[in-house]
């Protein structure tokens, strides 16, 4: 970057994260001030403006959401999910700020309330280890209702959810996550929350719900009105998919993107 701004080059910033706005001390500053000077950004959305706002202008800042490949033996039978108990997924590294802890909780209540459902958390061990984990359902009672399935890539991935019916995601601190995209390509209801742009990938009531961040009670209520609803949760899932194919495929992100850069770069002498 420095040899970059030394020959005066043109430097366009793609952003994939959130951090920027959170360091106010004055070394932080002094360096982002530094750093994005007569520069430009590409963000994944406008609703992370705010992260940058202080030191790039609106007219020098862009927005290319990301897309991920289409994939193969995707199940589209809804048939094939009836009759049996409503399969949620939870699909993140076992990190506190997802929400693990709080689905926990989300979950004694559809118990309390007699539902027949089964959450499956997929992930590989962060901050909260499989024990913690284990022990944490224990303590609340719902083993019969929730189950660690370890980490699971590629097809063994595809094939969970291809069987589950609702997809949660209750983070409290995220930027765009591609999981989101995941759940909506295989026509999954989605349950997350305001945080980050994750309002632009789950329109409320459409494809999913979205619930107040750490909010347990709110998360609960929207897993039940799925979990009753087997005809809402195939609405919102092809509302989901339909979304996928018309924003965030990854030819519409390399559209997108494409496009960004012809406009903005500057042309070689």
């Amino acid at each position: 970057m420095f040899i970059v701004k030394l020959f005066r080059k043109q430097i366009i910033y793609h952003y994939h994260n959130k951090g920027v706005s959170e360091n106010k001390d004055w070394l932080h500053r002094k360096l982002y001030q530094f750093q994005f000077k007569n520069s430009k950004a590409i963000l994944l959305s406008p609703l992370l403006y705010n992260e940058i706002s202080e030191y790039i202008t609106k007219k020098d800042t862009f927005f290319c959401a990301n897309g991920i490949p289409e994939i193969d033996n995707i199940k589209q039978s809804f048939a094939t999910k009836e009759n049996k108990k409503v399969k949620i997924m939870f699909l993140s590294n076992l990190i506190e700020s997802k929400g693990v802890m709080i689905l926990l909780e989300a979950c004694t209540i559809l118990k309390k309330k007699q539902l027949n459902f089964q959450c499956s958390f997929i992930g590989a061990e962060g901050d909260i280890k499989q024990f913690q984990l284990n022990s944490k359902i224990n303590e609340l009672e719902i083993s019969n209702h929730v189950s660690y399935l370890g980490s699971k890539y590629g097809s063994s991935k595809f094939n969970e959810l291809n069987i589950t019916d609702i997809f949660v995601h209750p983070t409290y601190n995220d930027c765009f996550p591609l999981v989101l995209i995941e759940a909506m390509q295989h026509s999954l209801p989605i349950v997350s929350t305001y945080e980050g742009a994750i309002p632009e990938l789950v329109s409320e009531g459409v494809n999913g719900y979205l619930v107040p961040t750490k909010n347990t009670r709110a998360l609960a209520e929207k897993l039940e009105i799925l979990i009753k609803n087997s005809e809402l949760r195939h609405k919102m899932g092809i509302n989901g998919r339909n979304k996928y194919e018309k924003e965030f495929t990854i030819n519409k992100f390399e559209n997108r993107l494409l496009q960004i850069l012809k406009d903005n770069v500057e042309s070689v002498p």
